[in-house]
């Protein structure tokens, strides 16, 4: 793979992770703030946001939803 493309995709990953850094940290301070929060984050409708703008993007839709679960699945178990 050429160099530039290598960086480029690096960068793409580091912000990535920047993001999902800042993702989790928000779920974590909604379970922090009220007895129900958590219950709240579970019933989120935060997957259908994922699979609808997955499926406008052209990609694919399952494999989204089961991000978005993974994501807050790690923030339930994580500190950041």
């Amino acid at each position: 793979m050429p160099p530039d493309i290598t960086s480029k995709l690096d960068e793409v990953d580091q912000q990535i992770f920047d993001l999902l850094e800042q993702r989790v940290g928000l779920c974590q301070q909604a379970m922090e703030e009220g007895d129900d929060a958590e219950e709240q984050l579970n019933n989120y409708e935060g997957e259908g946001l994922w699979e609808e703008a997955a499926d406008e993007r052209g990609l694919n839709v399952t494999r989204m939803g089961r991000i978005h679960k993974e994501i807050v699945a790690l923030a339930k178990e994580s500190e950041v």
